[in-house]
């Protein structure tokens, strides 16, 4: 079969070569003319009855920017979808409008407010940073102070308070720190809000309240023994021209 075969393709080699030579005029033979390739051009066949239409021809997948479906029963396209944004909002501007797909505009190429600013470079030291947002360098618009901290608080405004202010920082934004005014722990246990004499009540007083200062000295308050009816004071049974009672005012 295979010699067969052979056969039948030498014949039909012979034959090709056979009709080539005698399709090409005999003055091209005889002045040795040089070949040439030509690229393929469209050309439309002109007849004195007829019409020419011509239409241009482009590889759609980059003359839309590959934002066509590719297959007929694909979903309906989208900005989203595609990657772009159907209108330039919120942190987005100055962004580039173009054609996605037929009839369907899209916007690319934008840039972030100068609101999105903050990362861990500029709010830092405890203070909060916002949601980043991953097409502006995973930068936030939002960097706050810690609860009970803020921007405006000075040391001037703490020390205004009383000398045992001082003012307390946590969180840096853009470099300028959030305070807040604390007072200073006391060196003797005591409080410093704690007042009163320094002495001890009289004999004519009745304490109220003691406490220890910030120097650890014990302070005292007192208030002045008073007639009241239906008592008697047996060490005076006198009180403000009243008569008192039998037992004697605590």
């Amino acid at each position: 079969m295979g010699w067969f075969l052979s056969i039948i393709l030498t014949v039909l080699f012979s034959l090709i070569s056979v009709a080539a030579n005698a399709a090409v005029p005999a003055y091209i033979l005889n002045n040795n003319f040089h070949t040439h390739s030509t690229p393929l051009v469209l050309q439309p066949s002109f007849s004195s009855d007829c019409s020419v239409q011509t239409a241009g021809v482009y590889w759609l997948p980059d003359y839309l920017e590959k934002a066509i479906p590719m297959w007929p029963d694909s979903k309906p396209l989208s900005c989203v979808a595609m990657g772009y944004l159907s209108k330039p909002v919120y942190p987005y501007k100055d962004c580039r409008k173009f054609l996605a797909a037929n009839k369907l505009y899209c916007y690319k190429n934008c840039s972030c407010d100068e609101a999105v600013k903050y990362n861990a470079e500029n709010c830092k030291d405890g203070a909060i940073l916002g949601n980043t947002i991953k097409n502006c360098q995973n930068k936030s618009d939002s960097c706050t102070c810690p609860e009970g901290y803020s921007l405006e608080i000075t040391k001037a405004q703490c020390t205004a308070q009383g000398s045992r202010y001082t003012l307390k920082t946590k969180g840096t934004i853009d470099g300028q720190p959030c305070g807040r005014c604390e007072e200073m722990p006391c060196a003797g246990g005591g409080s410093s809000s704690c007042t009163g004499n320094l002495s001890s009540c009289g004999s004519s007083q009745i304490l109220v309240s003691s406490c220890t200062d910030c120097d650890g000295l014990p302070r005292y308050t007192c208030r002045n023994k008073e007639c009241a009816t239906g008592f008697i004071n047996l060490d005076s049974y006198w009180c403000n021209s009243a008569l008192r009672c039998l037992l004697p005012e605590k």
